[in-house]
């Protein structure tokens, strides 16, 4: 446990996670619970109702709860508890067979999983019913590959690749960053390697039953994301359907260590120093505190302050009304537009004659009405600032520009977080 606190305290991936404002941070959280259900499940307590609940219906639960931080990970949690579900009830192990249950009759633990399961949807059913099923009928055309608005369709050709190379993105970030395609591979292939050999030679190994079932969830939770992603899913994998996967990566790595530390006092003291190195190399206190910091990325708070109130103190220095537009990678700029209304109205007691990702456009937000300038209107905007987060693909930046015409007249103000800022009078 200690072990495991300290690899997922400085965890490169957590430490991330922990400071981004993204919708998909809690899959590890929903991911750990849904382990822990199963492994529960899989110990069989006779007829303890708090322990049923701590079973399969929590993993049903958290299955259910990941479609609202990441639909494709909500599937493939789901897919998994099916194949879980069928797997354990066609081929009973012969000493739980008689537990399979808790105690209870098949229908009631049906009930309950499929009842804990359904809960979370009930906003999304209403939504459903009342907008004829467009959800649905989006999600199903995005994961067929009709619906291509997040990324592009591969071929299995490189999706053979590129999967491998995304979960052993994740592997290595869960632990400490490495740049390269080939060695995170390489790397996810030892571990999964690693794994099986503690599992299967637990004997040997005198491996204890939760280290076993652990190791071996992960390896089957990576197959099966691997495979159903490799042929199942045409689309570019993003980096955040992953994100669930780094408290299991930790815990294994941990699981691991701790194994190699009971042999001997000389091994124990080869894991400490080990251990010691990833904090290290983690923390990295050298550059923190001898070497210049480097520059907090565009989509982190601070960066987006430090623009937020540039603007503000420009436009009030200038004293004219302004317009603030945002281009960002995820497009919809829910960030700036509560960032440039709060700062707004609690310390410069002003607001933007507009403030959206394009003129005009307020159909993405919700009683947008109730939070614009009481002073200004649109249309007296003698200012303008285009805000202008970094993307690799420009042609998106350059679609975005044709909304402005007049933004070649604008000056550029770039802050460190790599974040541009035109500005100028329209």
């Amino acid at each position: 446990a200690d072990l495991y606190a300290v690899l997922f305290g400085v965890s490169p991936a957590i430490v991330s996670l922990s400071s981004f404002a993204f919708h998909a941070n809690l899959l590890p959280l929903a991911t750990l619970l849904f382990f822990i259900g199963l492994f529960n499940y899989h110990q069989q307590p006779i007829n303890n109702n708090r322990r049923l609940l701590l079973g399969l219906p929590l993993s049903a639960l958290m299955a259910s709860f990941s479609f609202h931080l990441e639909p494709a990970a909500g599937v493939m949690l789901t897919g998994y508890l099916l194949l879980f579900i069928f797997g354990r009830t066609l081929v009973p192990e012969p000493r739980t067979r008689a537990l399979t249950t808790h105690g209870r009759r098949p229908w009631e633990q049906v009930s309950v999983v499929l009842g804990l399961f359904l809960l979370p949807f009930l906003p999304q059913l209403i939504f459903e019913f009342r907008h004829d099923f467009i959800q649905t009928k989006s999600l199903l055309a995005y994961f067929s590959g009709e619906n291509t608005s997040l990324g592009g369709v591969l071929p299995l050709s490189e999706r053979v690749v590129e999967r491998g190379v995304k979960l052993g993105g994740t592997l290595t970030y869960s632990l400490f960053i490495v740049d390269s395609n080939f060695w995170k591979i390489i790397f996810l292939g030892l571990f999964i390697l690693v794994l099986l050999a503690l599992a299967k030679l637990k004997k040997k190994f005198k491996t204890d039953e939760f280290t076993v079932y652990c190791l071996l969830f992960t390896v089957y939770l990576i197959l099966f994301h691997y495979l159903a992603y490799t042929f199942l899913f045409p689309a570019e994998l993003k980096g955040w359907y992953l994100y669930g996967f780094s408290p299991l990566f930790i815990l294994s790595m941990s699981l691991i260590l701790e194994n190699i530390k009971s042999r001997s006092k000389s091994l124990s003291v080869l894991v400490t120093s080990f251990a010691v190195i990833l904090v290290i190399l983690s923390l990295n206190p050298i550059q923190r505190f001898f070497e210049k910091r480097d520059p907090m990325p565009p989509e982190t708070l601070g960066a987006q302050m430090e623009v937020v109130d540039w603007i503000y103190q420009d436009a009030i220095y200038k004293n004219k009304p302004f317009a603030v537009y945002t281009y960002t990678p995820p497009i919809y700029d829910y960030q700036y537009q509560y960032l440039l209304w709060w700062h707004g109205v609690n310390k410069y007691k002003l607001l933007p004659a507009e403030y959206s990702y394009k003129p005009g456009e307020t159909s993405y937000l919700q009683y947008k009405d109730r939070f614009v300038s009481s002073v200004w209107k649109p249309g007296d905007a003698q200012l303008m600032y285009l805000i202008i987060e970094p993307d690799n693909q420009q042609f998106r930046i350059d679609g975005w520009m044709g909304n402005f015409p007049k933004a070649k007249q604008l000056e550029t103000k770039e802050f460190p977080s790599k974040v541009k800022v035109l500005f100028g009078t329209i």
